[in-house]
């Protein structure tokens, strides 16, 4: 489930990078790297992490989080 997320939080980064001209770039590219350090450290990520996941990178990979 953790690599499904990964795939679609870079999707949600590149499409959200085209529709709004690059400029969500400076916060997805960071919250998709934090995310994938902590998978593969077997870390839990925050409740907090997943809500601005849903917020600011998508609703899907946010929804999916909570079920990982």
């Amino acid at each position: 489930m953790q690599i499904i997320i990964i795939v679609l939080l870079v999707l949600s980064s590149i499409a959200s990078a085209f529709a709004l001209f690059f400029i969500p770039l400076l916060w997805c590219i960071p919250m998709t790297i934090h995310y994938s350090n902590k998978c593969r450290k077997n870390e839990q990520v925050s409740t907090a992490f997943k809500i601005c996941t849903i917020l600011f990178m998508g609703l899907i990979p946010g929804i999916l989080m909570f079920f990982d």
